[in-house]
């Protein structure tokens, strides 16, 4: 099912929380985004912790990435 952006394609340049989480949201309403990011480091809110120690991103556990939506 397409969503109402499909068809929009959004550049996302955005390095700290709230850029990629706009981007996350876009995509789920079915906008193509194309992420940039700064080659060596990436985004930003990725070395951003607790929880250290942990496989999963504090931003990912607390937006539930869209990669492990169905």
């Amino acid at each position: 099912m397409a969503g109402p952006l499909a068809g929009v394609h959004v550049l996302d340049l955005a390095r700290v929380l709230a850029g990629p989480y706009a981007a996350m949201l876009l995509g789920d309403l079915g906008a193509e985004v194309i992420k940039v990011e700064r080659p060596g480091a990436g985004d930003d809110t990725r070395h951003w912790g607790p929880p250290f120690g942990l496989k999963a991103r504090t931003s990912w556990l607390s937006t539930e990435a869209s990669e492990a939506r169905p």
